[in-house]
């Protein structure tokens, strides 16, 4: 269960209680599912 008592049963669940978050000051945060195919395996090179 999240913070609001709701169960987070989907994906769907879970982008519409980050959409629903505001910041202390009052401003929205954005969330939207990415239902876009990714390939598996790719390395992300990182510098360091």
């Amino acid at each position: 269960m999240n913070w609001r008592g709701r169960p987070l049963t989907s994906h769907e669940a879970v982008v519409n209680s980050i959409a629903a978050t505001k910041t202390r000051t009052g401003l929205p945060v954005h969330a939207e599912s990415d239902t876009g195919a990714y390939p598996l395996g790719l390395s992300i090179a990182t510098s360091g």
